[in-house]
Order: C-alpha cells, then sequence, then structure tokens
C-alpha cells in the first residue's frame, strides 16, 4: 500500500506540474462524457413524455374532431371534382359515433366530447371552466380512476339527470377540503351535482403545455345533459336555413349575418374518441372510419382523424434515432479524448526517459512505473469523467429550460458514464504505462 501511495503522489505530482496541459488533454473526456449524459438525460424525459401523453390520450384510442373548412379547402375541393355540386355537411353528431361502432367491428366503444365554456359557482366561489359531455366509458377509455364518488349511472344517463364529474383541480379550487359529491356546481344557469371527483394525472411541466391545461378546472357531464341543459348546436335555426349571404337574421335567434354563416360551426359533437380492441388494426380502422363518416357528411372532409398512439410511437422512433446519433457522437468524443490520453502519455513518457532510468536505478520495479503512468492516465480520465457529469447535469437542464425538452436523470446513467470514462483511462494508459516500464535504466540515464 506505501508503495501504491507513493506512485499515486509523483503521477499527481506530475499532472500538476503540467495542468495547462493536463486540462487540454482531459477536454476530449469532458465533452464526451458531457454528451452521454445529456444524451440519457434527453432520451429518458421523451420516453417518459411519451408515457404521459399516452395518459392523456389513452392506449387503442383514435381521435375524430371537427375541421372547419377554409375557403382555400373548399375551392381546392372544387377544382379537384369536376362534377361538383355544392354539399352540405353539419359535422359530427352522436349518430356517427353509433354508426361507426354498428358498422366497424373492430371497436370496442366510443365516446363523444362536447366542450363549452362556462363560468362556475360555488358557494360565492366562480372560476372559468371548462364543461365536457362525454359518456360513462370516456373515463375508463382514458384511463381516470375516481379518487371519491362514482361515475354516471345508466339510469342517471336515460333521464338526463343533472349531473357531473369532477377534476381534482376542480375540487381544490371550490372545496377547500369540503366532500364535494352530492354538493351542486352552477356551470353558467344549469346547477349540477357533483357524483365523483377524478384522481389527479402526474405529468411533467412538457406534458402540461402539450396538453393545453390553462384551464385546469374541468367538468365532466352526460352528453344528453351536454346538448339538452346547455346547447345542441345541431338545432335548425334561422341562420342556418338562410345562409345566401344577403339575409341578416336577429342575434337572439342564434344567428349571425348570412356572410358568415358559412363560417359558423354547427357541430353537435366536438369529438369522437373510438377505442379499438386490438392496436395492430387500429391504422386500418381509421382508415375504414374516415370513409364512412366522409359518405356520412356528403363527401365533404369535415373532420380530422388521428391516431395518437401510432403518432406518439413515429415521434418516439424519432427521438430514439437522434439520441442514437447523439450517443454515437459522445462516445466518438470519448475516443477521441482516450486517443489524446495516450498520445499525451506517450510523449510524457518520452519526456520522462531521465525520471523512469532513475526510478529503476534505485530501486522501482516495472509494476511500480506501469502503476504511476497507469494513475496519471487514469486521474486524467476521472477527473475529466466528474467534470462531465457536472457539465452534462448542466447542460441538460439548459436544453430543458430553453427548449422545453424533459429531461430524466438516474444514478445508474450517471455512474456508467462515469466509469466508461476511467475505462477509457485504463483502456488508452496501458499501452504507454508498459513502454515506460520497458526502458532500460542505463540507457534512460544516458538519455539526452
Amino acid at each position: 500500500m506505501e508503495r501504491f501511495l507513493f506512485n499515486l503522489k509523483i503521477a499527481v505530482s506530475a499532472l500538476t506540474h503540467n495542468k495547462i496541459r493536463s486540462l487540454l488533454t482531459g477536454l476530449g473526456i469532458i465533452f464526451g462524457v458531457a454528451s452521454v449524459i445529456a444524451m440519457q438525460a434527453v432520451g429518458k424525459g421523451t420516453q417518459q413524455d411519451l408515457l404521459d401523453q399516452l395518459k392523456l390520450v389513452g392506449v387503442n384510442n383514435i381521435m375524430i374532431s371537427q375541421k372547419v373548412l377554409t375557403a382555400e379547402e373548399k375551392t381546392t375541393e372544387k377544382n379537384n371534382d369536376p362534377t361538383h355540386k355544392a354539399k352540405t355537411s353539419f359535422g359530427l353528431n352522436l349518430a356517427d359515433g353509433k354508426a361507426l361502432k354498428d358498422i366497424i367491428p373492430g371497436i370496442d366503444r366510443y365516446s363523444p366530447e362536447i366542450n363549452l365554456n362556462v363560468f362556475a359557482v360555488y358557494n360565492g366561489i366562480g372560476h372559468e371552466a371548462k364543461v365536457t359531455g362525454v359518456s360513462s366509458q370516456y373515463f375508463n377509455m382514458l384511463s381516470r380512476n375516481f379518487q371519491s364518488g362514482q361515475n354516471f349511472d345508466s339510469a342517471q344517463i336515460s333521464e338526463t339527470a343533472p349531473i357531473c364529474v369532477i377534476s381534482p383541480e376542480a375540487k381544490n379550487f371550490f372545496f377547500h377540503g369540503e366532500p364535494p359529491v352530492g354538493k351542486y356546481i352552477r356551470c353558467g344557469t344549469i346547477w349540477l351535482q357533483v357524483t365523483g371527483v377524478l384522481e389527479p394525472i402526474l405529468l411533467n411541466d412538457t406534458a402540461k403545455k402539450k396538453a393545453g391545461t390553462e384551464n385546469p378546472v374541468e367538468i365532466y357531464t352526460p352528453a344528453r345533459v351536454a346538448l339538452l341543459r346547455f346547447n345542441d348546436r345541431s338545432f335548425i335555426t334561422k341562420a342556418r336555413v338562410s345562409a345566401t349571404g344577403e339575409i341578416t337574421v336577429n342575434e337572439d335567434d342564434d344567428a349571425v349575418s348570412g356572410a358568415n354563416v358559412a363560417d359558423k360551426a354547427y357541430n353537435q359533437v366536438d369529438k369522437l374518441i373510438l377505442q379499438v380492441n386490438d392496436s395492430k388494426d387500429i391504422l386500418g380502422i381509421a382508415e375504414l372510419a374516415s370513409q364512412i363518416l366522409k359518405r356520412r357528411h356528403g363527401g365533404v372532409t369535415d373532420f380530422e382523424i388521428k391516431v395518437p398512439e401510432a403518432e406518439l410511437k413515429q415521434q418516439q422512433h424519432t427521438k430514439d434515432t437522434f439520441n442514437l446519433v447523439l450517443g454515437i457522437i459522445a462516445g466518438i468524443s470519448l475516443l477521441v479524448g482516450g486517443i489524446g490520453i495516450m498520445n499525451i502519455m506517450l510523449v510524457s513518457v518520452t519526456e520522462r526517459t531521465k525520471e523512469i532510468g532513475l526510478r529503476m536505478a534505485i530501486g522501482a520495479r516495472k509494476y511500480d512505473i506501469v502503476q504511476q503512468f497507469l494513475a496519471e492516465a487514469v486521474m486524467l480520465s476521472s477527473g475529466g469523467g466528474i467534470t462531465g457529469v457536472v457539465l452534462g447535469i448542466v447542460v441538460s437542464k439548459l436544453i430543458s429550460g430553453y427548449f422545453h425538452i424533459p429531461t430524466i436523470f438516474t444514478f445508474v446513467s450517471l455512474i456508467i458514464a462515469f466509469g466508461f470514462s476511467v475505462a477509457v483511462g485504463l483502456i488508452f494508459g496501458i499501452a504507454p504505462a508498459r513502454r515506460a516500464a520497458r526502458q532500460n535504466p542505463i540507457e534512460s540515464l544516458r538519455y539526452e
């Protein structure tokens, strides 16, 4: 042990004697390890981000949302169809969801989404809220569990009972620890009785931004309640009949000037969510659903179909490829750093030939010389590894802060990166150390 500590002391002395050279030699290791740390943090973060987004959209779900055609899209559709005639579609409705469920055998269940913005009040406390009309299957489709209370039952839905399920944020804002189940919240002019409270979804900041959770006060009510007690946009009004561009009808009749009628949305449902039995069939079912809806809507493609799971997996594949490229670059940086260490150590052996000869002449063994130079190489690489770990964490935090890319660190990844840097020092330090140990003491002492 005394010989080892003595050899270590000589190695430290040699490195501190040439501080600038030691720092420049370790830069390759520093940047290589920092790249590995940043790459692993970004990779872990994107994987967690994928899981968080899947929590929001559910597994094996197809999202069909209403799309308002622009004037340019209408012109394009007309130009692509020489026999074009005026086509009419009033958008997504409840019947569309039922038809898709009945026609396509691969669909397990479905739910509409009817979105309404209201001002909710409880016990004198008011806040802007989002009321969403859904089916009782909606929460299971999105893997939402109940913190307290229960889901809508069939009797309540058939009777169009004024009931609702609230988000945990709504509970915290309105009730302040008071049990909300059984209480009534006024949403606009409608009073809804709370039957259940959902459990919170734990999301990272990036997923929250993508989810658009600016308004966390969410209230869910049966779709029939949303249509019958709040607003059913599918009702025929003067505005819908008088879309000539010349007639202006009364504002109280839910109308605007005829010039704007064509751009006003009259879709009964804002979104349809379909859940399929087997994820292998999800793309085929999405294509079939598109064809069926286009036929039901008179040939007008006024809807947009997304397969979140497939899109997220494609995004993840792209990110994995990017992370692989980063990993290769980081590996090359470490390789270059290792070559730099070996190069400097070989130069150091040549420069210190007399020192090596003198040590061997006064009793140092070949093992001591190997130990000394190997210790120098490992200290260079391990010092660069520690600095690289710190730099990698800082860089990852900057990436997360400025580019809103999620990053996650694990103790294992930090240890692996540091261990890899030490291994580089050992591997690339062996050749110079053995070369130093093979020096002839007499010839070394004569070396000029």
